[in-house]
């Protein structure tokens, strides 16, 4: 068996891995919520063999203990401290994305409790077992010059390790993790990009806030994800065919932008939370039933204090390309917010000024269109937030009206 290749834009494993994704959210969206459940147990799994591959059977054994806490040793020009915060963007990378349970709180069952739980326990856990992958992968590695100068230097340890046949299938079990992770963040993704439309955010919001009679999915926002997604691997194999040197794409952009974008997105709300509890605009009452009580303002002064940072960190040279990544994508937002968000983009109000009648005229169509013998198609574009006059009503028919036969 070989190891696992490098799967570049619009190539046959690349291709094999977004299109089933594709089709099960679109058609299969119970397998999904499946598939996502058996995703959190498959990676654990993945980790505990390959912990346990790397402790019995790393060739000439594992390093000492000492070795991981060796400092001093880098293999730029840079000085140590200085590749010390480098090395910390490996992490902020891998903690982007929880914040995914928030996208698919409307097929969530008591979402106010569960989403929360859902981005805390994924940090957690991935803390956690993360940790104790990475420190047997450290203590496994034997030429650490070698592993920093090759294009992947998890691939390029774990082959040294284990070698031959059985590493390349830990590899291989390793890669098919990752298709998980591609399936969960279309959905995601659509998602996301169908709640914006549903708001009126969106160009031809119309169009991609359209639900799919038959199979209660946001199918055109679904075909979007991908069809982009595409495109921006089309853009990178034009690049690479033409210039098969260039350090510089699409991809790369996109990565600098969602790291650091992603960050400023996440203290943005914290610090409109704090600034309206200053004001006396957010009192205890607003709180949800999921909340921190009385450490909340000290975390969320930490984490608006570690977001400064690290933003800060992750744009400087090297990585200057983020810096500029952020940058395009600020103008991006200005020239949007003035050409069309200013006059089109109402916000949430969108969804909150939808009637309850409304709603349940909507959910009829969908049970009616969904039942055998019917037809299928796409229905009108549906809300969620519903401002009700009656406390009993105070629920969220969006979990029923997407999909009602699944549950995440």
């Amino acid at each position: 068996m070989a190891t696992p290749p490098t799967i570049r834009p619009f190539s046959s494993p690349s291709r094999s891995f977004c299109l089933p994704t594709l089709f099960l959210n679109h058609i299969g969206i119970r397998i999904v919520a499946k598939l996502n459940d058996f995703s959190a147990w498959y990676h654990i799994i993945i980790v505990a063999v390959l912990v346990v591959s790397l402790a019995f059977f790393t060739k000439n054994g594992l390093n000492s203990v000492d070795y991981l806490f060796k400092v001093g040793e880098t293999f730029s020009d840079k000085p140590y401290l200085f590749a010390f915060l480098i090395g910390l963007l490996q992490a902020q990378w891998t903690f982007t994305g929880y914040d995914a349970s928030a996208h698919t709180i409307e097929e969530t069952i008591n979402p106010r409790v569960r989403a929360p739980w859902g981005i805390f326990t994924s940090v957690a856990y991935s803390f956690a077992i993360g940790f104790l992958m990475l420190a047997f992968v450290t203590l496994s590695i034997k030429d650490a010059a070698a592993a920093a100068g090759s294009d992947n230097a998890f691939i390029y340890v774990i082959s040294q390790a284990l070698g031959g046949t059985f590493g390349s299938v830990v590899l291989w079990l390793v890669t098919a993790a990752m298709w998980f992770c591609g399936l969960s963040s279309i959905t995601s993704f659509s998602r996301m990009m169908y709640a914006f439309s549903r708001d009126k955010g969106m160009p031809f919001s119309s169009q991609w806030a359209q639900i799919s009679k038959k199979f209660r999915t946001p199918a055109k926002a679904i075909w979007l994800a991908i069809i982009l997604s595409f495109l921006l691997a089309f853009v990178d194999y034009i690049i690479k065919t033409v210039n098969p040197d260039a350090a510089y794409t699409t991809i790369a952009f996109l990565t600098a932008v969602s790291v650091v974008g992603l960050y400023v997105a996440y203290g943005i709300p914290i610090w409109l939370k704090l600034r309206a509890q200053a004001q006396g605009r957010f009192q205890e009452k607003h709180l949800g039933p999921w909340n921190l009580g009385k450490y909340s303002d000290f975390v969320s002064v930490v984490a608006l204090i570690w977001i400064v940072f690290i933003c800060i960190v992750m744009v400087i040279p090297p990585n200057e390309t983020a810096g500029y990544a952020l940058a395009a994508m600020l103008i991006l937002l200005v020239i949007m917010d003035v050409a069309y968000y200013k006059n089109h983009f109402p916000g949430p109000l969108a969804a909150l000024n939808t009637s309850m009648e409304d709603i349940l005229r909507r959910e009829r169509e969908l049970e009616q269109a969904g039942s055998p013998g019917t037809g299928s198609g796409f229905s009108h574009k549906a809300s969620y937030n519903i401002k009700c006059k009656k406390p009993h009503a105070r629920r969220n028919p969006g979990v029923r009206l997407l999909n009602s036969r699944s549950r995440f």
